[in-house]
């Protein structure tokens, strides 16, 4: 019995020993777990702090940079990000615009811009990742106020197909840019202006005081001297008045047809005219003026019927064309003057053998007062090819001009007819 029980204690023991070892063993594993998990609770705290900073580190630049910065849902059609520079320029608060959804850019964006967008979207669908699309548009503040924007767009996210889902864009507000640029615009058209306004009163006092001065001097020259000139002379005296007061009286009348096409009063009365006829008649006219410095040619090509035109504004046309192809020809060269009619169509052309027009002059050949810098010593107003642009707009008329330095001019006219 003592041999059984020495044997149950030292079984007893050697179980209390091992009992202990692996309660140690236990222990010091748990002790092991718990470091880790110490260090690994540590690690995940330092790194949702940092992840937190992070996160607050960039709403902070969002924040604080002095543009818009927002992400755009293209299914809902809405921004489902915006940073707070949107209630700094524009006025409206996250909770106004998330209410507003959809709607919102519908309420603010300029009905013009409104009409682009769909264009717009169609070119950043098919845009690649990394492409910037740029866009202006005006948006209306909360206080009613139209604000400029310059937008940078790029493609955010994309679906399992590859569309596009959202963008991320930035924006600029320019609206003291384009006020400096619509500024620039009004002082450059105040500068053209004041320009125009110089070279008309130039060519009024050149004009004018030429054709008042002879009549003046034939006039005075009548009054002393009638009774012993003959009848000849007192007869050319007469037609130097007479020319130099139509000289004038057709200078007014350009400027009155200038100032009435600028106005919208220029008006179209037809009347039935026979146009071989009427061509015919202002080129006697014309050639009766000048005499005979040029020589015009007049061909007709027999199809035109009697037609419908404003027999005024034709004469206005026609008469500066060729003389300015009389002016700016040389003494004794030919000048041609066709006319022909196709498809509703009257179609005048007046080519000469003059100096031509320098091809950095055409762009503003049509402004008033503007004459090429080859003409320098030859008279004239700069009004009469402008006349002729008025009269052809107000017909819906065109003009067409083919010109060659030092080997002349064609210039062909369209008018619609009825």
């Amino acid at each position: 019995d003592i041999s059984d029980r020495k044997q149950a204690e030292e079984a007893l023991r050697k179980a209390h020993d091992e009992l202990e070892i692996r309660v140690q063993e236990r222990t010091a594993e748990l002790s092991r777990i718990n470091e880790s998990l110490q260090a690994e609770i540590s690690d995940r705290k330092l790194a949702e702090e940092a992840l937190r900073m992070s996160q607050h580190f960039i709403q902070q630049i969002t924040d604080t940079t002095p543009t818009l910065l927002y992400i755009y849902d293209l299914h809902q059609d809405c921004n489902v990000y915006a940073n707070r520079q949107t209630e700094t320029f524009l006025g409206y608060t996250q909770p106004e615009i998330q209410a507003k959804g959809s709607q919102f850019l519908a309420d603010v964006l300029h009905p013009d811009d409104l009409q682009r967008l769909a264009e717009y979207t169609a070119r950043l669908i098919v845009a690649k990742d990394g492409e910037v699309i740029e866009k202006e548009y005006r948006m209306k503040s909360a206080k009613g106020e139209w604000h400029w924007f310059q937008a940078r767009e790029v493609v955010f996210t994309r679906n399992s197909q590859g569309e596009p889902e959202q963008l991320l864009g930035t924006s600029v507000d320019i609206t003291e840019l384009k006020q400096a640029e619509e500024l620039c615009l009004a002082l450059e058209k105040e500068k053209e202006l004041s320009q125009l306004q110089r070279r008309f009163f130039s060519m009024v006092s050149h004009e004018f005081r030429t054709p008042i001065s002879s009549i003046l001097v034939s006039a005075q020259s009548l009054e002393q001297s009638y009774e012993r000139w003959s009848k000849s002379k007192i007869t050319k005296n007469l037609q130097r008045i007479q020319s130099c007061a139509r000289h004038t009286i057709n200078l007014l009348e350009d400027i009155f047809t200038i100032t009435k096409a600028e106005t919208g009063k220029l008006e179209v009365s037809t009347r039935l005219l026979d146009l071989g006829k009427f061509c015919h008649s202002l080129v006697e006219d014309v050639q009766l003026i000048f005499g005979n410095i040029c020589k015009i040619s007049f061909v007709s090509q027999c199809n035109c019927q009697k037609t419908y035109l404003d027999e005024k504004l034709l004469r206005s046309i026609l008469e500066n064309l060729l003389t300015n192809a009389i002016k700016y020809s040389p003494p004794g060269s030919n000048i041609n003057f066709s006319l022909s009619c196709a498809r509703g169509q009257a179609i005048f052309q007046i080519r000469d053998e003059g100096i031509g027009i320098p091809p950095e002059d055409l762009p503003h050949l049509f402004e008033p007062f503007r004459r090429g810098k080859n003409v320098e010593n030859i008279p004239g107003t700069g009004l009469g090819i402008t006349v002729v642009k008025k009269c052809l707009d107000v017909q819906k008329g065109i003009i067409l001009l083919d010109s060659k330095l030092g080997v002349g001019t064609t210039v062909t006219v369209i008018i619609p007819h009825r």
